[in-house]
């Protein structure tokens, strides 16, 4: 059959060519025309047949076609013989080309008003594909359309008509021009509204700008102008319930915590440090490190919650500004966050601390949202990945692609240098600005002290902690307690025991309940170098009594650092 099928195309191109160049009178032109009428008819036939032929052969072939090329050229009218010759010899070099490359091929001219439409169909032969294989490439095309399918429902085209980047979707130039008119709409029922309203959307103040505070709003809610509306109306209601509002959202944080703010984040290292190379501040915060029982001694649940409204409108809102001062180009309220797990394990997570973190999330993401530009969480232990795995589910694929998460040291700080300066880096974490322990002191002005150590012991007749001072070095040392039971603490030192520095203070809370906290100093100024031990006695402390918790913190300062 393909035999026969070159034969035909051998004829057609020795035919061509004699006609091509016979005379160019009238009467033999019209036998031409006429001649080619004939085959084409004749060659259409012959090819159908052959095409036809060969696409039932294929199925039981043990060899089929791999990939099939169709190619058209028209050629002009009125051809001259000479370009019809030179046509068919290059056509026949293609093909003699192709014999040799081990392709078969397939021509059918069909000639309509004189013009030349040349079919070409190449046949590779390749080995047979099992049904396996069948079903595979199946699979494979039906998730690629399932992925182009995602892709398009994902793209985002601005009202300008270009592609938005997932992470710039509802910031000002990149609204959709539906976005624009619930923008427009949106702008419209905030004018109606009292005061109230617009300093929840101005939480940190009118500096951000209105559109850009407006779209921050409309991205929590996924521009849906109703829940937007219904979100604000509940955080205003919130700023107002907590009575936050009517204090001004606690300007001063230890009016708020009822403790010195230094104190309370060695407790719960949490820290606005350096900024990010897209001109973010940079938070850091380490939740392994919370001593839930240590906050406890010092100050109350309720105060935390104070302290959270004063965190973020004077905390983050300060940073936001600053930022603004710094760099023009800084509008979008929003910071980098690493979240350091080093530490964290299932007992560290206790009820309190889930309550208290769930409270903040919870004024956050209500009041404060579209915060977070990226937040990378390293140190990450095992069943935090495996619980991050299900949490993402839940995630929209744009706030899911804002997180991060890494456990080994390598990667994470790889990628932290790719995201923050060497020198807005702590030094914690591979950079060279300050340690995240220096940069709470001086983010809280307590520069009085080089370093502090809180430790938290918990006994119900006899206790101890230990301190290393060097060279240069002095420390004060102070207990917190709520504790109603009467104790006696004294410090010594470590290497010689019988060597009495501190002794005979005694803490003990009023049980009229006169304050909330009692703090006693128990040394002023212990000189390093050395080790010391502080121990704890409970009056009256026995097996049936209960445990009481007392957290010691030592203030440590090198020579030349005035006390407070």
């Amino acid at each position: 059959m393909i035999r026969r099928l070159r034969n035909d195309r051998a004829n057609s191109r020795s035919s061509r060519s004699i006609s091509s160049a016979t005379t160019t009178s009238t009467s033999t032109r019209k036998s031409m025309v006429k001649k080619k009428g004939t085959m084409v008819e004749e060659r259409k036939k012959k090819s159908k047949k052959a095409l036809m032929a060969m696409s039932r052969g294929s199925k039981s072939s043990k060899s089929i076609c791999s990939t099939t090329t169709i190619s058209t050229a028209t050629s002009k009218k009125n051809t001259s013989p000479v370009q019809a010759q030179a046509q068919a010899q290059a056509r026949s070099q293609k093909n003699d080309d192709a014999k040799e490359n081990g392709d078969v091929s397939v021509k059918a001219s069909i000639f309509d008003n004189l013009d030349d439409d040349i079919v070409e169909v190449s046949l590779r032969p390749m080995t047979a594909v099992s049904e396996s294989d069948k079903v595979e490439v199946s699979k494979e095309s039906k998730e690629t359309d399932a992925n182009k399918k995602k892709a398009k429902k994902n793209t985002i085209i601005s009202s300008s008509g270009e592609i938005v980047d997932p992470q710039n979707w509802g910031f000002p130039g990149y609204l959709t021009q539906e976005e624009n008119d619930i923008y427009e709409k949106f702008a419209a029922e905030i004018s109606t509204k009292d005061k109230s309203w617009r300093d929840t959307i101005f939480s940190f103040g009118y500096n951000e700008g209105e559109e850009y505070a407006y779209c921050r709003w409309l991205r929590a809610r996924k521009f849906v102008l109703k829940d937007t509306l219904t979100m604000i109306k509940e955080a205003t209601a919130l700023r107002f319930s907590s009575n936050a509002a009517d204090a001004d959202f606690y300007p001063d944080p230890e009016t708020a915590l009822g403790v010195e703010e230094a104190l309370f984040k060695t407790l719960y290292p949490q820290v606005f440090a350096g900024h990010a190379k897209n001109s973010c501040p940079l938070f850091v915060s380490q939740p392994g490190k919370i001593q839930m029982t240590g906050l406890e001694c010092i100050t109350t649940i309720a105060n935390m919650h104070k302290y959270q409204w004063h965190a973020m409108i004077h905390g983050a809102g300060s940073e936001y500004r600053a930022r603004q001062r710094a760099d023009a180009d800084f509008r979008r309220f929003q910071s980098v966050a690493i979240l350091d797990l080093d530490g964290l394990g299932l007992g560290t997570v206790t009820g309190s601390v889930m309550d208290m973190i769930k409270h903040q999330s919870y004024v956050d993401s209500l009041c404060f949202p579209e915060t977070m530009n990226r937040l990378v969480v390293i140190n990450a232990p095992g069943f935090f990945s495996a619980t991050w795995n299900i949490i993402r589910r839940w995630l929209d694929a744009r706030t899911a692609g804002k997180i991060e998460i890494y456990a080994a040291r390598s990667k994470w700080e790889k990628r932290l240098k790719e995201l923050v300066d060497n020198d807005q880096l702590p030094e914690n974490y591979g950079g060279y600005g300050p340690t995240l322990d220096a940069s709470i002191l001086m983010k809280c002005n307590d520069l009085s002290v080089s370093r502090r150590v809180a430790n938290v012991m918990t006994f119900k007749t006899h206790g101890s902690s230990a301190v290393t001072l060097e060279d240069g070095e002095t420390m004060e040392i102070i207990v917190y307690t709520k504790s109603r039971a009467t104790a006696e603490f004294s410090v010594v030192n470590a290497e010689n025991k019988s060597l009495v520095i501190a002794e005979g203070k005694i803490v003990k809370l009023p049980i009229d309940g006169g304050k909330d906290v009692s703090k006693t100093r128990i040394a002023l100024k212990i000189p390093g170098p050395g080790r010391f031990k502080i121990y704890g006695d409970v009056e009256n402390g026995g097996f049936y009594s209960s445990s009481s918790d007392y957290l010691v913190v030592a203030n440590i300062r090198k020579e030349g650092i005035p006390s407070s």
